[in-house]
């Protein structure tokens, strides 16, 4: 049996954003990895048109629209990033690694916020 570990309060995602999209836990909060690109995902859940964000980034409407069929070119990253909050590592994982946790130097865990759950006591 697989434990997984589960962040309580830690990360921000919204669970109503993500619903219908990922497939993420309910219970948790925790998004599945979903194979659309971020940027669309990121659009379509908050409602905004390529137009108003190409506008809040500071390009044309066609440049944000290939950015987000394909990739955020590496000096423009930390825009799109703070624009719309994606985080450089779902826009470009080739330049950002994404964060991981340390595990406890006891072996047990200290934070309160993680907790070990098995899928059945997730939900999954």
């Amino acid at each position: 049996m697989r434990n997984i570990l589960h962040l309580r309060g830690i990360l921000s995602l919204n669970r109503d954003a993500t619903a219908g999209l990922t497939g993420g836990c309910t219970k948790c909060n925790i998004a599945i990895m979903s194979t659309e690109p971020p940027l669309r995902l990121y659009r379509e859940a908050n409602g905004h048109s390529v137009a108003s964000l190409a506008r809040l980034v500071g390009v044309n409407r066609s440049t944000f629209l290939r950015w987000e069929e394909r990739r955020v070119p590496a000096e423009r990253v930390l825009d799109v990033e703070r624009v719309t909050g994606v985080p450089r590592h779902e826009l470009r994982p080739d330049l950002y690694p994404a964060p991981t946790l340390a595990p406890a130097a006891s072996g047990e865990n200290d934070n309160p916020a993680v907790e070990s759950l098995t899928p059945e006591e997730c939900g999954e």
